[in-house]
């Protein structure tokens, strides 16, 4: 994924509304409902709990690898 949808899923993992997800990034609603259906679309989740859930077990760091947030990673 990238830095963005990276960011992006952390906030929606962090329970935020896409209202709020916009606000903390200084991008539009709209914008941040793309994100979040590109990056579901991604790793084939249904729902924010799965991806909830998916970023809890697997964490993320700043100095993770690229590539390390692909599905089955």
């Amino acid at each position: 994924m990238t830095p963005r949808q990276c960011q992006v899923a952390e906030l929606v993992a962090a329970g935020l509304a896409n209202k709020e997800i916009a606000r903390c990034l200084g991008l539009s609603v709209p914008t941040i409902r793309n994100y979040i259906e590109q990056i579901m679309r991604r790793l084939g989740f249904q729902t924010r709990t799965q991806l909830g859930v998916w970023i809890a077990t697997h964490g993320r760091s700043p100095t993770d690898e690229p590539g390390r947030w692909e599905r089955g990673a």
